[in-house]
């Protein structure tokens, strides 16, 4: 285990060098430790497998590009990266980011596995606060994305088993933006004040939100998009269960369905609640092409489908 202090790293100045050389020490991976405070980041900071990153949680190690490092810490083509405990902030582009790529250890995959990132918040950045393109088994646990420009996690490409654990996004755009997924799941999470919608999910398979929350969105909680622009993949096998929402804005305040160019889309809501709605509407679809199978729960106005 390396602590980056030892390395040179000091609070107001930039701690990348001090990441190459623990780097160097660990080419093949390893812990690293950071203490409380706050560390510049000028260029990203890029670790290779197997590393775990930990700072002293919350916000008392905070990793702040400046508006300089276009993105704070890049996991592209890399496997088994943790990070944990640490609070990111003002990347020109992307707070954590893992970029289109094949590995060659994972041929199947064109992006690296099997990250974890918990306790991690990414705040203030100019694009996402979470980045991940083509993700695979990746756990986000804990992390919180809030007044970033872009999405708070924007899941572009093609994903498989993702999992979101008590994960929060505030005052994005979308909360959560993800297209082209299979077999992921959010439990536990939370959606507030974002401009556009706080799940925003196109084009996926298999997918389960349980005890999920949602409120302010001015666009609405859920928005599900069936579209060959996103993929091949048509949205089936979507359930939505055991969720609450309140003053969610938008042409539904809860689901807003969508399948067009012969697509189509299949989804279960099971006991949940939309409450407060000021559009009136709760779930809305645009074509029958959209199946909704709803059983329990509470909602405001009619169901046009």
């Amino acid at each position: 285990m390396l602590r980056l202090e030892d390395l040179g790293a000091k609070p107001g100045e930039d701690c990348a060098p001090a990441f190459r050389k623990a780097f160097s020490l660990q080419p093949k991976g390893g812990t690293i430790v950071c203490g409380p405070g706050e560390f510049y980041v000028d260029c990203p900071i890029e670790p290779p497998s197997n590393t775990v990153i930990a700072g002293a949680g919350g916000e008392a190690t905070i990793f702040n590009g400046r508006g300089v490092a276009d993105n704070i810490f890049v996991l592209t083509a890399k496997y088994r990266i943790q990070l944990r405990d640490i609070y990111v902030t003002q990347a020109r582009s992307n707070g954590v980011a893992a970029f289109r790529h094949r590995a060659p250890e994972y041929p199947q995959h064109i992006n690296s596995p099997h990250h974890s990132i918990a306790r991690v918040i990414s705040r203030f950045n100019g694009a996402a606060g979470f980045f991940i393109s083509d993700g695979y088994a990746i756990h986000f646990e804990q992390s919180f994305a809030g007044d970033n420009a872009s999405s708070g996690f924007h899941m572009p490409g093609f994903h498989t088993s993702l999992k979101f654990e008590l994960c929060g996004a505030s005052n994005n755009n979308d909360g959560f933006y993800f297209e082209n997924a299979v077999y992921c799941s959010f439990d536990t999470c939370h959606t507030d004040d974002n401009r556009l919608y706080g799940y925003n999910v196109r084009n996926a398979q298999a997918i389960g939100f349980r005890s999920c929350g949602g409120e302010r969105n001015k666009l609405g909680m859920f928005l599900f998009q069936s579209n060959p622009l996103h993929g091949n993949r048509q949205l089936t096998g979507i359930k939505v269960q055991e969720c609450f929402g309140i003053e969610n804005g938008g042409p539904s305040s809860f689901i807003e369905a969508h399948a067009v160019d012969g697509f189509s889309a299949d989804i279960t809501v099971q006991d949940c609640v939309d409450d407060s709605s000021p559009s009136g509407c709760s779930i809305y679809t645009n074509a029958a092409a959209v199946t909704i199978r709803r059983t329990g729960g509470k909602f405001a106005g009619t169901i046009p489908s």
